[in-house]
Parts: C-alpha cells; sequence; structure tokens
C-alpha cells in the first residue's frame, strides 16, 4: 500500500463515513486478493517474484460496491449477526 492508495482512502473516508469506509476497504481487499489467485492460477504471475498489483483499483471497487450496496449489506449483516453493535456506536467526528 502506498501514498496513492492512502490517499485515496483518506477521500473515501471524507465521503462514506468511518463504518462505510472499512466496509469499503475490507472488500477491496477481498477483490484484490480474488483477482491475484486467479492471476496466479493461470500462470500470469509467479509467488515470490515481488511482483507489484496496484491496490487503488480494487479499492475504487470497494467504493463503488459499498456506495451502491453499503446499507443493504449492513442490513443483512444486522439480521445474520448478534455482534454488529460495533457498527452502530456514533463516533465524535
Amino acid at each position: 500500500m502506498g501514498w496513492g492508495d492512502a490517499t485515496f482512502m483518506c477521500g473515501m473516508g471524507a465521503v462514506l463515513g468511518f463504518k462505510f469506509t472499512c466496509l469499503a476497504f475490507y472488500i477491496g481487499i477481498m477483490a484484490g486478493g480474488l483477482w491475484v489467485i486467479a492471476l496466479m492460477l493461470i500462470g500470469k504471475i509467479k509467488l515470490g517474484k515481488g511482483q507489484a498489483i496496484p491496490l487503488v483499483p480494487f479499492l475504487a471497487i470497494g467504493c463503488f460496491i459499498t456506495m451502491i450496496y453499503g446499507p443493504e449489506i449492513f442490513a443483512y449483516l444486522d439480521q445474520r449477526l448478534t455482534y454488529t453493535e460495533i457498527f452502530k456506536t456514533s463516533w465524535p467526528f
């Protein structure tokens, strides 16, 4: 994760707020991980070669999905899980 990724996350946090930014970050990291696994399976990248994959496109995907489906995702988690109380806290900032 470089400065471009951090800058993008700061902007995303200003737009989405804390809990939606956490969700977007999680979705982005998972999308990037699935993409790297797919590239490894088809032989485009090799494990341990130090090849860099940009993270910002996957963070943008996570931001886009969160902006569209974020409230529905949290509503689903609220129904399914009982420990989502941490997402209901009102932050002082």
